[in-house]
């Protein structure tokens, strides 16, 4: 039986299976809300268990420590039980990520959720972004997201490079009908300079 969530907290548990992990600043810039009314939502889904928050130290100089947002293995348990997600989905694919990758997780997540601004300011602008870890990421037959490119090294195809973009979106525009595909090669180098790449 699912539970009783309300429709917003399961919005929520929503954007963390797909971020993986939130500051809470990004989730309030997702759920477009002020921080201090997600703070206290927060603080009573961890109370029931559907969310963890935990220091970020890491990456950090001065001041209080960034409170990190993950889903829990009951929150993933509620969202199956509301058909948000699959059933099939491990719970590794939607959780926190480890810890050596979340300055690198919230790099990319505030990336996308800037990104995701350009709609709220030009309405007639859409765009899809798939992260290269999201359990919401279509996969191939292969089993590998469907946005891996791999290349044939030498003339014997028995290895082969295999890559990943961090993200890939869609920027569509209703006014011309066109759509602009692109990929995000790495995250990280965008502290030295933009790394897109049409596609």
């Amino acid at each position: 039986m699912a539970s009783k969530l309300r429709t917003s907290d399961l919005k929520t548990l929503g954007h963390l299976s797909d971020h993986r992990i939130l500051t809470m600043a990004q989730l309030a810039a997702v759920l477009q809300k002020n921080k201090p009314a997600v703070r206290k939502r927060v603080r009573d889904l961890r109370k029931e268990g559907f969310v963890e928050v935990r220091a970020n130290e890491l990456g950090q100089s001065f001041g209080r420590p960034e409170s990190l947002i993950a889903l829990t293995e009951q929150g993933a348990h509620d969202l199956k039980e509301n058909k948000l997600i699959a059933e099939d989905v491990p719970y590794e694919s939607i959780g926190p990520v480890s810890p050596r990758l979340i300055d690198h997780q919230i790099l990319l997540n505030w990336f996308r959720i800037h990104l995701c601004q350009i709609e709220h300011t030009l309405r007639r602008v859409s765009i899809k972004f798939l992260a290269y870890n999201s359990a919401l990421a279509p996969q191939g037959s292969d089993g590998r997201v469907i946005t891996t490119d791999c290349s044939p090294v030498g003339r014997k195809i028995i290895r082969e490079v295999k890559f990943t973009p961090d993200g890939v979106f869609a920027t569509h525009d209703a006014t011309s009908g066109k759509t602009l595909y692109s990929s995000l090669r790495s995250i990280a180098e965008l502290k030295h300079s933009p790394v897109l790449s049409v596609i």
